[in-house]
């Protein structure tokens, strides 16, 4: 069955790119079959600056990071973290130094040497931080390792030799990292992002890095180009809570929550993928959860006691993979690939979010209705109903064509035949993996009349029922013969086909006639011997008559023998061994008209 997983888990620190091993698994569950999506939270951090990016671009960027007394069990310290694609990290270098700042005054310290990452790898190198005397102030310990087309650095610094310094990595040359680092978020060191110098006061802060709230978003999954990430904006500004007190959050609704924490990722995919309404959210709750907010927190509460109020991306996540959900039931074999394609292009676009994709709001604002839409189809039963009748079919198709098909027959084909009252419908899947059902056609079979019996009086043929009638001749229409009786003129075969109100047809018995009243010469201008018969006959004419064919009927008038005569003279054969026994009559076609003789098989 179709999958939609909402999640609001995860850490901020990490590679931010989606690459590490459990954003790949997950990635290749997504997209290992159709039919599985995988929605999360982006993140709420979108007011702290924890992210750096140096790109020194030929020439140095550093960024300072502070000292912490509470890192290393109270020693006091820094540690962080480095990522970079290989390519981007091959042509620099970096240090460690460190700078004093002294009521407002900043000096340069000292630096380790520039190194290039290739040759620390997957080994723990001390350095010794030395100020320009010699003294040391701090042993740094890195530490790189390359996976998956980059590297990561991590650089610590344990019990520095004062806790006034600020730590720089500095950076030379062409290409770029990232950074990122958050005492409160993940215990990593602070970066140093306000008070700074003026030039004026510490001119090499010209090549400062600030920190910044770009690609604050959750690592891991939430990074993969796989995953749907959703960003938070307001709900609602107003409303009144279980005291009966109106509440004014201060906020605009559709506007990007202040915490909504912003992309891209690493890699610079847009992220989040969408927005969605999540900050000052209510929904419903567990019993036990809303009586303790009864007495802690009444502002958050409704007044029917039943939904409580709530935010962030976690409030926000789930209602797009409830649209999701939504879609995977319409389309059950939709690819995550068509999910996102349909999710971006289906967002809404406002005065907030702008006409462009951004790393705030992602492609938009979610939009469940356009969303859904998008992927409705209608499949209709194409067919032409006549007037049924039992007996009858009649075709039931499905145009356009489609990938798959299921009636409520069982049937799988594109085109069926319907022969009994019953309804009929048919599911499809069109090539994106959606299903639509087309409307019920139903179909009734109308009873045909009972069979009617032909009654003959002499040379006059009846039937009973009422009805509409057409009587046939030798299987052909008898023009103008629409009445209930007829008045046969020939030998042959006859019966009428009676219509009912409903439409509905039946064909009546079928009587053979032979009359003798046809013209006749003297019996003795053709005889018969022997007579009767014991498979072989010889026929005798007068002079002057040529006979051109003989037909033999039984006593049905059914045809069972027709010969032609290709002989000249008065008298000729006729082979009758392969006919049964019983009493027939032979007709002889002749220049001067037809005769008929009875004639007896035995």
């Amino acid at each position: 069955m179709p999958c939609v997983i909402n999640a609001s888990v995860g850490t901020y620190v990490g590679s931010h790119d989606g690459k590490d091993i459990a954003a790949r698994i997950i990635a290749g569950l997504i997209n290992q079959k159709s039919g599985r999506s995988f929605v999360c939270a982006n993140g709420n951090a979108g007011n702290q600056k924890f992210h750096v990016q140096q790109s020194p671009a030929n020439d140095t960027a550093f960024t300072w990071f502070e000292n912490s007394t509470a890192q290393w069990a109270g020693l006091g310290g820094l540690y962080y973290e480095v990522w970079s694609d290989t390519a981007n990290f091959r042509n620099l270098q970096f240090a460690i130094g460190a700078d004093k700042e002294l009521n407002g005054i900043y000096s340069f310290k000292g630096r380790t040497a520039f190194s290039g990452i290739q040759n620390r790898l997957n080994t723990i190198f001390y350095d010794t931080l030395r100020d320009q005397q010699g003294n040391k102030l701090a042993t740094i310990e890195t530490y790189a390792e390359q996976n998956q087309g980059r590297y990561k650095l991590e650089v610590a610094i344990v019990n520095p030799d004062s806790a006034q310094f600020l730590f720089r990595f500095e950076t030379k040359g062409t290409g770029k990292v990232d950074i990122y680092s958050s005492y409160s978020l993940f215990r990593h060191s602070n970066m140093v992002n306000s008070n700074l110098p003026s030039p004026l006061q510490y001119p090499l802060i010209r090549n400062y890095s600030k920190p910044d709230s770009l690609q604050t978003m959750v690592s891991s999954f939430t990074c993969s180009p796989s995953v749907i990430s959703v960003g938070n904006h307001y709900n609602r500004r107003l409303y009144t809570d279980v005291t009966r007190t109106v509440r004014n959050m201060g906020v605009t609704p559709g506007q990007i929550s202040v915490n909504s924490s912003l992309g891209p990722n690493r890699l610079n995919d847009i992220k989040p993928n969408v927005s969605s309404a999540g900050d000052f959210m209510f929904s419903s709750g567990r019993i036990a959860t809303i009586r303790g907010l009864l007495n802690s927190s009444p502002q958050k509460i409704s007044p029917d006691t039943m939904h409580w109020r709530n935010g962030g991306t976690s409030m926000a996540s789930p209602t797009v993979a409830g649209m999701v959900a939504l879609y995977l039931q319409m389309c059950p074999n939709a690819t995550q690939s068509q999910i996102l394609s349909d999710l971006h292009s289906s967002a809404k676009k406002d005065q907030f979010t702008g006409t462009q994709s951004n790393f705030t709001y992602g492609n938009g604002k979610a939009d469940g209705f356009n969303f859904l839409k998008g992927r409705v189809f209608y499949p209709s039963l194409a067919t032409i109903l006549p007037n049924l009748c039992v007996g009858d079919s009649v075709p039931l198709s499905l145009s356009p064509s489609y990938s798959s098909y299921l009636w409520n027959t069982a049937d799988t084909v594109s085109s069926i035949r319907a022969s009994k009252s019953d309804d009929y419908y048919a599911t499809v899947e069109n090539q994106f993996g959606c299903t639509a059902t087309t409307d019920t056609l139903k179909l009734q079979f109308n009873p045909l009349p009972s069979k009617p019996t032909i009654i003959r009086s002499g040379n006059a043929l009846s039937i009973s029922p009422n009805g509409f009638y057409q009587w046939y001749f030798n299987n052909s229409r008898l023009l103008g013969a629409m009445n209930s009786s007829l008045l046969a003129q020939t030998s042959g075969s006859y019966y009428c086909r009676l219509t009912v109100n409903n439409g509905c047809s039946i064909n009546s018995d079928t009587i053979n006639l032979i009359f003798t009243g046809i013209k006749e010469f003297s019996p003795q201008t053709l005889s018969i011997q022997p007579n009767p018969s014991k498979g072989s006959i010889v026929i005798t004419t007068e002079t002057d008559l040529n006979i051109e064919k003989i037909d033999l009927f039984d006593a049905t008038g059914k045809l069972v023998l027709s010969e032609k005569i290709h002989q000249s003279g008065q008298q000729f054969s006729l082979n009758l061994s392969l006919i049964t026994k019983g009493i027939y009559l032979l007709r002889a076609y002749s220049s001067k008209g037809t005769i008929q003789k009875k004639l007896l098989i035995e």
